[in-house]
Formats: structure tokens, sequence, C-alpha cells
């Protein structure tokens, strides 16, 4: 299982994700390197941070700003809000997609 990049932390601008990004790039906190699995997602918490650089295995393909991808964390969110330099995503209430996971991992649902 892979650890957050940092834990405990509420981006409250884009100076606070700066920093982080810079922390990273200076390796003093951690990247990620691949997506989160079954039990990644089922490990998040609020207050994790993962940084990752989405990169295509076509070299001809070259990654840009325009590239960015919401991450895919196995969980349902509402439509997106823009706030100061943030799209800001709200988890659903009433779904359980923890309790899926587990089960389809158990081999119960």
């Amino acid at each position: 299982m892979q650890e957050p990049t940092c834990t405990g932390i509420r981006i409250r601008g884009y100076r606070d994700a700066e920093i982080i990004l810079h922390a990273v790039r200076l390796d003093i906190l951690p990247m990620i390197h691949r997506r989160l699995d079954d039990d990644d997602r089922i490990a998040l918490r609020p207050g994790h941070v993962y940084v990752w650089e989405e990169r295509s295995n076509n070299p001809l393909e070259h990654s840009s700003l325009d590239a960015i991808q919401r991450f895919t964390d196995g969980r349902s969110w509402g439509p997106s809000k823009a706030r100061e330099d943030f799209l800001i995503y709200y988890e659903k209430e009433g779904t359980n997609t923890k309790t899926a996971m587990l089960h389809r991992n158990s081999g119960l649902g």
C-alpha cells in the first residue's frame, strides 16, 4: 500500500499547494508512483494528500497542464465548484463505496 505524500493537511489556498509541490520537487516529501489501488482507496482519510505526475506510456504524447485529470479514488463526488484557484469537489452523501469495495474484494458483492 502506498503512503500519502502527506497527512493531516488542509490545503487552504494556492500557496499551500505550491509549498507541498515544491517539497516534493526537493525530495522532502515523497511523490507516489502509481494510481491508487483498492487497498489504497479504502485507506483514504480526510487530510491525506497524494502528489503524482501523470505520464503517458506513449513517447509521442507530451504532458501538459491541459492533461491533468481528476484522481480516480473510487468515491462518488458531486459537481465541481470553483473557489479561488481550485476546483472543489464534495463527496456525495449516502454512498458507501468503501463498503462496496470491501464486499467486492472479499467476494461478497
